[in-house]
């Protein structure tokens, strides 16, 4: 079973700095996607030089929450996907272990 892990992204280039690599590192053999909803805050370039494996949505508009990720998933052929807003991320173990 193949997994996705769908970020939705408006001008969040900080968010995407503080919270894009953990969410990488834990999430293991899944493709990460960044859907970006017309940003023009340089999140797409900080993205593509800084992660170039991450696979990249762009809209041609911004389509909101919901029609961003609508649209996202007609892009996404993994059997899974798993959305995530940009500013969470996913926790390793060790993080919250009493």
């Amino acid at each position: 079973m193949t997994r996705a892990l769908a970020i939705l992204n408006y001008n969040g280039l900080n968010l995407l700095k503080l919270f894009l690599k953990e969410n990488i590192k834990n999430t293991p053999n899944t493709k990460t996607y960044i859907i970006d909803n017309n940003s023009n805050d340089g999140s797409i370039e900080f993205v593509k030089t800084k992660f170039p494996d991450v696979k990249i949505i762009r809209l041609e508009k911004n389509l909101g929450y919901a029609g961003g990720y609508n649209e996202a998933v007609n892009h996404i052929n993994e059997d899974l996907i798993f959305f995530l807003n940009n500013d969470a991320v996913f926790l390793d173990q060790k993080s919250y272990s009493a």
